[in-house]
């Protein structure tokens, strides 16, 4: 363990949270085993549950479950481990719904000399993916009606003018976004849409796109966006963004110089 590590308890903690906690199961008592979970409720009746995520179960149901009760229950952030509470049982006889009963540290916290703190939902900000974007160094200084016609001089110009105006009203509905939030999102979907444009560049490599070829990879590049960060919220906090605001956000990515449509959108490691 880190000596700069910092312990602390909380019972102020909210639904989703994640949690992780490491038990030794009756099963295998001298391998400890980590498992990650979220929240299910807040403490009534002097416990809460927790649930099994990232698709971990109970594969063998209670016989699996035994032996974890006592395990300490962490939210970990940034160096600091959030003691909420301790495993006391597996919800059902077959722990079929991964649910875990633990009771809360408002009692405890005090008898064994750990401090307690109010955990914010602000402090589990992607952090590094906001301090990641400020590292970039993008070259490809074409806005994106200049992209568009590298790859397709024919597009018309209602088709233009409506991404035009999906840019711009992008720009004015993420501004009211933290700018720590917005750029760790953009970092996310960056990092993602460059591994989507290097698959299509390989499968084609012309440069000259149709405009269905065009809005086919706009698409792509959405859907990645969107995929990524619900992969990446069972670790941090991020605003929500619909479906919609993820593609202007896409559009605003392309106009300021981060992704394209061709080769010179693609960033060397």
């Amino acid at each position: 363990m880190p000596q700069n590590l910092q312990i602390l308890t909380s019972d102020n903690f909210k639904k989703d949270m994640p949690v992780n906690f490491t038990g030794f199961q009756a099963l295998n008592e001298n391998e400890g085993r980590t498992f990650n979970s979220l929240v299910i409720n807040s403490i009534s009746l002097n416990e809460f549950r927790i649930t099994l995520s990232e698709r971990d179960s109970f594969k063998g149901g209670a016989d699996d479950a035994r032996g974890l009760s006592g395990s300490g229950a962490f939210i970990v952030n940034e160096g600091k481990l959030y003691l909420i509470g301790i495993l006391k049982s597996v919800k059902g006889d077959e722990a079929a719904n991964n649910d875990i009963k633990c009771c809360p540290m408002t009692m405890l916290a005090e008898k064994i000399g750990l401090k307690s703190y109010d955990i914010s939902t602000d402090i589990f900000g992607d952090d590094w993916g906001s301090e990641e974007f400020g590292t970039i160094n993008p070259s490809d200084t074409r806005n994106l009606i200049e992209k568009i016609k590298a790859v397709n001089s024919t597009v018309s110009e209602r088709k233009i003018n409506r991404l035009c105006r999906d840019l711009a009203l992008g720009k004015a509905e993420l501004s009211s976004i933290l700018e720590r939030d917005l750029s760790a999102i953009k970092y996310r979907v960056f990092e993602a849409c460059q591994s989507e444009l290097v698959d299509f560049i390989e499968k084609d490599n012309s440069g000259i796109l149709s405009t269905e070829q065009l809005t086919d990879l706009l698409a792509k590049f959405t859907a990645k966006a969107i995929e990524i960060i619900q992969i990446k919220s069972k670790m941090y906090k991020y605003p929500i963004l619909d479906d919609d605001l993820m593609q202007k956000l896409v559009l605003d990515l392309i106009n300021d110089c981060y992704l394209s449509f061709d080769e010179e959108g693609v960033y060397a490691e």
